[in-house]
């Protein structure tokens, strides 16, 4: 109970270090990438991808703790029909990661990652999927005994 208390305060600290470490870089996610995604391919079942502009936040399947990652940094590429973001994040255990995805804004928009530019991930509107899990406050914080895992997309 301690330590949820801090949570938020942690997050807001570690954001602030990493702003004013490097002032060169983009720090925030485009507003077109905010939101909750989800596939609808079978073996994603349970998984999510919601996105903010300072942070991440991984649903790597039914009854596994989300894993929340703070943005470093984002470097964005026009190519062709689509954005590729290459984002660099910590989560709350210091692991570094490295992902690229794909946004295409056609229609209302999809996300593809680069190794599976198969699977699309779509935005859900607010509210619109009740079954589908949602990272809250209380999830979130347990993220902070995980193990640091790599989430698989």
């Amino acid at each position: 109970m301690f330590k949820r208390k801090f949570i938020p305060a942690v997050l807001l600290l570690l954001l602030a270090a990493t702003v004013g470490c490097n002032r060169n870089a983009t720090h925030l996610l485009p507003k077109e990438l905010v939101g909750f995604w989800t596939a609808d391919e079978p073996r994603y079942k349970g998984r999510f991808l919601e996105l903010y502009r300072a942070y991440v936040i991984l649903g790597t399947g039914p009854g596994e703790v989300p894993q929340v990652q703070i943005v470093d940094s984002v470097e964005a590429d026009t190519e062709g029909d689509h954005v590729a973001y290459k984002i660099a994040s910590t989560d709350l255990n210091g692991i570094q990661y490295n992902m690229t995805l794909m946004y295409k804004p056609a229609g209302e928009g999809v996300i593809l990652f680069k190794h599976q530019e198969n699977i699309l991930w779509k935005r859900h509107k607010e509210n619109e999927d009740k079954d589908t899990p949602k990272a809250d406050a209380k999830t979130s914080a347990k993220t902070t005994s995980g193990q640091g895992q790599k989430a698989a997309h």
